[in-house]
């Protein structure tokens, strides 16, 4: 294989790609102390590139009257993706690659909001990539938006070829601060931007 055959190969294995419009989201099941019953919404975009969390409830509290158990919540979202019907020589498979969060940071320095999020398949017992951001206390009505990519490395994908895949995300939210004062009570209600959780996910023929 030459230098140009490789150089063009990731171009030869996209171009292979069917369409995607029959990969469906088909069954969404949620727990956990940051997500109440009726709290998450899911949804994918027309590529099917990204999935789309949306927690309208993943509340955390610091300070006076709250425990440590009220700064740090979990939400665990397990995700059915059906691949529908392709072509019997097409087998698909998929890796998360980053994540991109959204929400208010309606908090004063030196509180922080960390946002951390694992992420398994069904059947895969392996590496667990992870994407991890740091908002620091911006004030009242301040919004964030933050990015974090999965190095190649230590991506993992998909089953191949698999009819349906499950992809479960485990979301952690904790508020940090060294100040012994420090106090926040969750009130993110002025507003209409709850916490968003975007999965940026790449598609690959195996």
């Amino acid at each position: 294989m030459n230098l140009l055959t490789l150089c063009l190969f990731p171009l030869l294995a996209a171009a292979q790609l069917p369409d995607l419009a029959n990969v469906t989201i088909s069954k969404v099941v949620f727990s956990g102390n940051g997500c109440p019953r009726e709290s998450v919404s899911t949804s994918i975009s027309f590529d099917r590139s990204v999935i789309t969390l949306g927690f309208d409830a993943f509340e955390v509290y610091l300070g006076p009257g709250f425990t440590q158990f009220d700064r740090s919540k979990v939400c665990t979202v397990h995700i059915d993706l059906s691949m529908g019907n392709f072509p019997a020589a097409t087998r698909l498979q998929f890796a998360v690659v980053g994540a991109t969060y959204h929400g208010y940071a309606n908090f004063e320095t030196p509180i922080s909001k960390a946002i951390s999020s694992s992420y398994l398949f069904d059947s895969i017992d392996s590496i667990v990539p992870k994407t991890e951001v740091t908002i620091p206390g911006a004030g009242r009505g301040v919004t964030f938006t933050e990015t974090q990519a999965i190095q190649e490395a230590v991506q993992l994908r998909s089953p191949c070829g698999a009819s349906q895949i499950g992809l479960s995300v485990k979301e952690r939210v904790t508020l940090v601060s060294e100040a012994a004062n420090a106090y926040y009570d969750g009130d993110e209600n002025d507003g209409d931007v709850p916490l968003t959780h975007q999965i940026h996910l790449k598609w690959f023929p195996c």
